[in-house]
């Protein structure tokens, strides 16, 4: 990646940054009613969104953050926006930014495995199934690969251990601090689906 196509990324990240500031102004206060309270295993929620979906999204940026932080500095330029940004977001300090920072690069590793597996399944299915990305006229729909019911387990299984391995990295407190501040985020993105039709 050169260094205009890093400007035109920073500068896509900023505005993103700037509409997400002012959404989370107006709905900051959704996370308050988690305030005080504790989360005992499994972890309570008052939404329907499960954790190995949240955790596995927050994870997996993270890792992309951290990279693009890295690859200004590598270009002399300032990378710690994208870390603030982080700490901001998930409301961790900079040191839990970068213990954050380490666990998810090894979940992406193990992550990245089992999804080039489910790629690689989809891949060989579509060969066979649907040669120049059509279906046969009258060709009964095949049922759709039991492995890759197993492989989704796996990504579900290894992200919930990867949350408790969060939990045991920034402890109790700031554990607490973070899974709050991923619903708050999570509810935020919910009210502004219901606000814009389903546009983000």
């Amino acid at each position: 990646m050169n260094f205009t196509s890093l400007r035109i990324l920073y500068i896509r990240f900023v505005c993103i940054s700037l509409v997400a500031c002012m959404a989370g102004e107006r709905n900051r206060c959704l996370g308050q009613e988690y305030e005080g309270k504790s989360i005992p295993a499994p972890l309570k929620t008052t939404t329907t969104y499960p954790d190995e979906k949240m955790y596995g999204s927050a994870l997996r940026q993270m890792a992309a953050m951290e990279r693009m932080a890295r690859q200004h500095e590598s270009l002399g330029l300032d990378g710690g926006a994208f870390r603030r940004h982080l700490q901001k977001r998930f409301n961790i300090n900079a040191t839990e930014q970068q213990r954050m920072a380490t666990l998810a690069f090894a979940y992406e590793v193990e992550y990245r495995q089992l999804r080039d597996q489910a790629q690689e399944i989809g891949r060989a299915f579509r060969e066979q199934y649907f040669p120049n990305n059509r279906r046969t006229p009258g060709t009964p729909l095949p049922p759709r690969d039991p492995r890759l019911a197993k492989i989704k387990a796996q990504i579900d299984a290894l992200t919930l251990a990867y949350r408790d391995r969060v939990h045991s990295s920034l402890g109790d407190a700031g554990f607490q601090r973070f899974h709050t501040a991923l619903h708050a985020r999570r509810a935020q993105l919910s009210t502004s689906t219901i606000l814009t039709g389903g546009a983000r």
